[in-house]
């Protein structure tokens, strides 16, 4: 899944709220795509809100 997002040419980062495998983050790191990991979701609601306002 990983050398997917990189193969789109166009991600520079990613957040998810899980956790993103040692073989990811290593493709991530080689294509120089920024990455974070268990980000809680109640951080994704908060910025939404923030957004919209």
């Amino acid at each position: 899944m990983a050398q997917k997002i990189i193969d789109k040419g166009t991600v520079v980062s990613i957040l998810t709220t899980g956790k993103i495998s040692k073989p990811a983050k290593a493709l991530f790191d080689a294509a120089d795509v920024a990455w974070a990991q268990n980000i809680p979701e109640s951080e994704f609601m908060e910025r939404e809100a923030q957004e919209e306002g």
